[in-house]
């Protein structure tokens, strides 16, 4: 895991839509979805010299030392990749938030 950035940081936020009701409909399966997740987040983040500072449910929040290096991240390792959180008929839509402090 790369260390926290330090100085201006770029923040990437993820956030899986309508988890809420994909829990109520289906929990086993957004456990799978929800596991697929953390562990495509985590890595990706940290192949690009990022750093998860919090897992919260359904939603990653990372720091990343340049908005390059925070951008390099949503299309790779399956992140964006159709089917890549799919689990038989169920695939959640994500949203990403980029911003720059």
């Amino acid at each position: 895991m790369a260390d926290s950035p330090t100085g201006t940081v770029t923040f990437l936020f993820t956030d899986i839509q309508g988890s809420t009701a994909m829990w109520e409909r289906d929990a086993k399966r957004m456990q799978a979805v929800l596991a697929r997740h953390d562990e495509i987040m985590k890595t990706t983040v940290s192949s690009h010299g990022g750093h998860v500072f919090k897992m919260i449910g359904d939603a990653c929040c990372a720091a990343f030392p340049s908005a390059p290096h925070a951008r390099q991240t949503l299309p790779t390792e399956g992140l964006l990749e159709p089917g890549a959180y799919r689990t038989d008929e169920f695939e959640p839509a994500f949203s990403f938030d980029l911003g720059e402090g």
